[in-house]
């Protein structure tokens, strides 16, 4: 139904974990379905154009904005979303703040551009910003991020995170890549306690 929020499809397993502390992925994809962590499926769909917290832990931040889309899936008309960009802030053990951002309005019809990721690695009084575009790598303090072709991977202590750029088939009206993503937890959930649409089911 256009404009709920969460529809609900759990179908909970214990697959990929080991007694209560989750070791598989969580993460979300296609229009867009989400992965939580012990297996759990939840499909999702935001408000058109809208930002919402994925991720949440402490010193890090991960939000992920929706766009709505007329597709055809076969002999069918989908009145959908799918997720097109992300944006994130980390803070360092040094007390910078490390922002990245992912845009698929920024790919080409290969999924990757040149400046697709922008980020900032900062104290109050250091402005500048960089981007990035396949085959590079950057640093801030403990945290490494690198662009391959297509995707983006995070590595945090606490997380790992990927967003890849993926095409959107059969548009109608709207965005033509979607970005999908991948969550993994470095530690036991009770000692970083993640909150957010996917943190949450930790």
């Amino acid at each position: 139904m256009k404009g709920s929020l969460v529809r609900l499809l759990a179908l909970a397993t214990l697959s990929g974990c080991r007694g209560f502390q989750c070791f598989c992925d969580s993460g979300a994809s296609q229009d867009p379905h989400l992965r939580l962590a012990y297996g759990g499926r939840v499909d999702f769909r935001g408000e058109n154009d809208t930002d919402y917290a994925f991720v949440s832990s402490p010193n890090v931040s991960v939000s992920i904005g929706t766009i709505d889309c007329l597709f055809r899936l076969g002999s069918n008309l989908i009145d959908g979303s799918f997720m097109t960009r992300m944006t994130s802030v980390f803070r360092t053990r040094k007390g910078r703040n490390l922002f990245l951002s992912f845009d698929t309005r920024d790919v080409n019809s290969n999924q990757w551009g040149w400046k697709m990721v922008k980020g900032l690695c900062s104290r109050s009084s250091d402005r500048g910003t960089f981007s990035m575009g396949p085959h590079t790598r950057r640093v801030c303090d403990e945290i490494a991020f690198e662009v391959d072709l297509s995707s983006l991977t995070i590595e945090h202590e606490d997380w790992q995170f990927t967003f890849t750029a993926q095409p959107i088939y059969g548009v109608v009206r709207g965005p033509t890549h979607r970005l999908d993503f991948t969550a993994r937890l470095r530690h036991d959930e009770h000692s970083v306690r993640p909150h957010g649409l996917i943190g949450q089911s930790y």
